[in-house]
């Protein structure tokens, strides 16, 4: 069967993934690997051990690793402690407290809980404050939000390291990679605070009244909790130190530290040290292992390559090789992006397009930096839709149900809006400045 019915085979295998796992609430990964086994292994002739052989391991590895060692911060309670603590220290400085709650976010998503438990905990305390301060429930999901995704998003996270792994598979040199991610690291911040000071002062942060707001001083932090924080600050400083250096001042020493301190080895190491110093639950931190993101991720994954095998990127490389401006590229992939990430989760995104980046970088002469940014910030910004996981991530805080549902056409347009505010950005140097990596 010809390459050309397989890949229509396989786009509409992937539009009804979507759809029905949406509909029903089934994994869309498992579906995934159906559609994979069909079209891959009955139409185009490849064997069970190929298809099983496109199985994501690295990804999976990462996922397990990174969320057994900061499961321990979110089963013993420091992320929220941490959170509630610097809250109750801004409480005195009204104008404040939406930048607070923007970087309290950042930082608990970028210290391991990753942006949807960070997302989940902030939204409760931003809904909170905002029920006695009057501050605007939109500017509490957009700081929420982007904090917590911005935070989760570092290239040291959980978030970030799927990023790396999924961009490494794409075929793309280990130092590029690295560059990209942390490249993207500095984008996302970048971007993330300017759309959050443009909320901020649509939505007026600075004019909230906090006579009324009843916060209690949150307890000191307990024997498990202390050297839990200092074990996170350890593994980062190792996993980050390591990184910048390899990135800075290249040599064979820094190579090979930054190679052997990966993030998912160090938050091995990080568990297993926490374990024996008995700071969480390990059977409940275990059954925080996210394994119906692996799943979705891993049969989306599995399908993708199929594509590829049948010549996927070939077909886009000749397309945007073609007529189309070079300024206009990097819209493109993120809007492309974007118009899933509306109504899906991220995880889709990256297997779909990663091997794309590199493929488009060399047929329209882009920079490959600047096409993974555009990729990876649609792969997230447009998720603040209430049909997303972020949005409804951010939305779980909501303590009314009518309010809730009185925010959900307003998120959408929020979200429509954030779309175009960050095409006109694509469209500047403000994420062009750094260099091509291929």
């Amino acid at each position: 069967m010809s390459n050309t019915v397989m890949i229509a085979a396989l786009v509409v295998g992937l539009i009804a993934a979507l759809v029905i796992s949406t509909k029903f609430n089934i994994n869309a990964g498992i579906l995934g690997l159906l559609v994979a086994w069909i079209v891959g292994g009955w139409m185009g002739k490849l064997s069970v051990t190929t298809l099983v052989g496109y199985w994501p391991t690295s990804v999976m590895f990462i996922a397990i690793t990174t969320t057994l060692f900061f499961g321990v911060a979110r089963e013993n309670g420091t992320l929220t402690l941490f959170a509630n603590k610097v809250m109750y220290a801004t409480r005195k400085f009204p104008w404040f407290i939406p930048i607070a709650l923007y970087l309290t976010a950042w930082v608990v998503g970028a210290a391991g809980a990753g942006a949807m438990a960070a997302q989940i905990a902030l939204s409760a305390i931003g809904f909170a404050i905002a029920g006695q301060t009057g501050m605007h429930p939109l500017l509490v999901i957009l700081a929420v939000f982007l904090g917590g995704g911005g935070g989760g998003g570092m290239f040291w996270s959980s978030e970030g390291a799927n990023r790396i792994a999924f961009y490494g598979q794409a075929g793309v040199a280990e130092d590029a990679v690295t560059y990209s991610a942390m490249a993207y690291s500095l984008y996302s911040f970048i971007i993330f605070t300017l759309i959050f000071l443009m909320g901020y002062v649509v939505f007026k942060g600075w004019k909230i009244d906090t006579a009324n707001l009843n916060m209690e001083k949150p307890a000191p932090y307990d024997d498990k909790q202390k050297p839990t924080l200092v074990l996170i600050a350890v593994c980062l400083g190792l996993v980050i130190g390591s990184a910048v250096w390899k990135c800075f001042w290249p040599s064979d020493l820094s190579k090979y530290l930054a190679g052997q301190l990966s993030i998912q080895m160090v938050c091995l190491a990080g568990f297993v040290v926490a374990f024996f110093l008995k700071l969480a639950d390990a059977k409940a931190v275990m059954k925080r292992i996210p394994w119906d993101l692996i799943l979705n991720i891993g049969g989306m994954c599995v399908m993708i390559k199929v594509l590829i095998n049948c010549g996927i990127t070939d077909m886009v490389a000749a397309v945007f090789a073609g007529d189309i401006p070079k300024f206009i590229i990097p819209v493109l992939f993120f809007i492309m992006a974007g118009v899933i990430t509306l109504f899906s989760n991220f995880t889709v995104i990256y297997p779909l397009l990663m091997p794309l980046v590199p493929v488009v970088a060399a047929a329209a002469g882009c920079n490959s930096v600047t096409l993974f940014t555009a990729m990876c910030l649609g792969s997230f910004t447009p998720g603040i839709s209430p049909f997303s996981t972020g949005g409804a991530c951010c939305l779980s805080g909501c303590p009314d149900e009518k309010t809730r549902q009185e925010l959900v056409p307003k998120v959408f347009i929020m979200s429509l809006v954030i779309i175009a505010v960050i095409c006109a950005l694509l469209l500047t140097p403000i994420i062009s400045f750094l260099p091509d990596c291929l």
